[in-house]
């Protein structure tokens, strides 16, 4: 799932104190940062974005 949502709202609506806090939880669960798993999140809904526009153009 990608979203636009702040990271600090994110972590602010899910009970934590801190970004901080919030991003340390988030490493050690996923093993990167949130705004490295946001990166990687958007490149593969552009690339399934550019995929569809191209199948739907043929």
């Amino acid at each position: 799932m990608y979203t636009d949502i702040p990271v600090i709202k994110i972590a602010m609506n899910n009970g934590f104190a801190s970004v901080a806090a919030f991003n340390k939880v988030f490493k050690e669960t996923y093993q990167e940062t949130p705004s490295a798993y946001r990166k990687k999140k958007k490149e593969t809904v552009d690339n399934q974005e550019s995929m569809l526009e191209n199948y739907i153009l043929q």
